[in-house]
């Protein structure tokens, strides 16, 4: 039987960007197998944040690649104007999930997405991309947040 306590650190902040290369696997992994695999990590970065649910937390991406029966494993949190805000700030200052009125009065001008719904590859772009939000582009190799992307979604309807 599985019981809510055992769950309990899952929601814990993990800051962790990080970055294996030559990871060891249990087996061998096949040659032929060449590419990576991209996940989502849905957490806040700072302890009480996005308060309500888990969808508001900040975000990381992880990509496990693949090649020459190799494996190396990456993981970097998407650097919105969110969490960009926080880490200047040493903590959490959003409050419950699209509910404005809780956060802290210093972000209201702050772009209020977490990036929070996946990572694609759209147009040749590796984006972040959130509900409530314009996306992330991110850079393949290191993760690194390129720029806001406003307006994405109307270009995605049109392509």
């Amino acid at each position: 039987m599985v019981r809510a306590a055992d769950f309990a650190a899952a929601s814990r902040p993990s800051r962790t960007d990080v970055e294996i290369h030559d990871v060891e696997v249990g087996g061998v992994t096949p040659k032929e197998l060449d590419g990576t695999f991209y996940r989502y990590y849905d957490g806040s970065y700072y302890e009480n944040g996005s308060k309500a649910i888990p969808f508001g937390g900040d975000r990381s991406v992880s990509a496990f690649r693949i090649k020459d029966g190799k494996v190396s494993f990456q993981q970097k949190y998407v650097l919105t104007e969110r969490l960009v805000a926080e880490r200047k700030a040493g903590l959490s200052l959003f409050g419950i999930n699209e509910k404005p009125f809780t956060h802290h009065p210093c972000v209201r001008a702050v772009v209020d997405t977490s990036a929070n719904t996946n990572v694609v590859v759209h147009a040749n772009k590796l984006l972040a991309v959130s509900e409530g939000g314009p996306a992330h582009e991110l850079d393949p190799s290191k993760f690194d947040s390129k720029l806001c992307v406003k307006g994405w979604l109307l270009r995605f309807r049109n392509q």
